[in-house]
């Protein structure tokens, strides 16, 4: 685990403490944001939050760590039965939009850009999960394909008011929750932390069986550093 690693994880640990929408909270998210762009100052950070008490239990957590790959190829033996039906039923479809909430909106953005929109041509909308009520609900209807992450985080509540909202308005809705995979190792209370490098495993198994089905390397592409724009 690299020190970007250890300070992003400390502060999630505080961010949770704190709870969601807490002012903590978001300057917490502030702070990852900006550790996200200079992860060079994440030592500094990994050391002071360590040195000020606010992750009790991270000595027992980064010992955990050492059982981590392994449960991720169990996480990925898992889920690839779901994610081979879910790229031979949508990886032809005419229109996406993926959703998630908390530390797993980034994965959902970036997930569906840079792997769907731009490696595999598939027309992709992103979205978060609170603002997903605030316009992209009225996309909704049976034949939408709709792709909801969930977290172990504290913004799950926000997944699951979608998952049902999404559920009465589209026969196209699939949700991966982390929630479902074992972690071997791996405590509980640790978990949430988690949560984006399961969901990280789970979508190479997607990205795997949309590339050999629709015969179109991950590596392809049209435009990205082909011309100049």
């Amino acid at each position: 685990m690299n020190d970007l690693q250890k300070a992003l994880s400390l502060i999630e640990a505080q961010q949770k403490k704190a709870g969601a929408g807490t002012p903590a909270w978001c300057v917490g998210q502030q702070l990852a944001d900006i550790l996200n762009g200079q992860p060079a100052a994440a030592q500094i950070v990994a050391e002071d939050l360590y040195r000020s008490g606010n992750f009790d239990a991270y000595p027992r957590f980064a010992d955990e760590l050492k059982n981590l790959a392994f449960a991720l190829a169990q996480v990925r033996k898992q889920a690839d039965a779901k994610c081979l039906k879910y790229a031979q039923d949508y990886c032809k479809e005419p229109y996406n939009i993926w959703i998630g909430s908390g530390d797993l909106w980034p994965t959902a953005y970036s997930y569906s850009m840079c792997v769907l929109e731009e490696s595999q041509w598939i027309r992709t909308k992103s979205v978060s999960s609170p603002e997903f009520f605030h316009g992209t609900l009225e996309l909704l209807e049976d034949d939408v394909c709709t792709t909801l992450l969930l977290t172990e985080g504290p913004t799950r509540a926000q997944d699951e008011r979608v998952k049902a909202f999404a559920a009465r308005h589209t026969k196209k809705l699939t949700c991966f929750d982390t929630k479902e995979y074992a972690l071997p190792g791996i405590s509980d209370e640790f978990r949430p932390l988690l949560s984006p490098v399961v969901m990280a495993a789970v979508l190479q198994r997607i990205s795997k069986n949309i590339e050999v089905i629709t015969d179109h390397s991950l590596d392809i592409r049209r435009y990205y550093r082909k011309e100049s724009y």
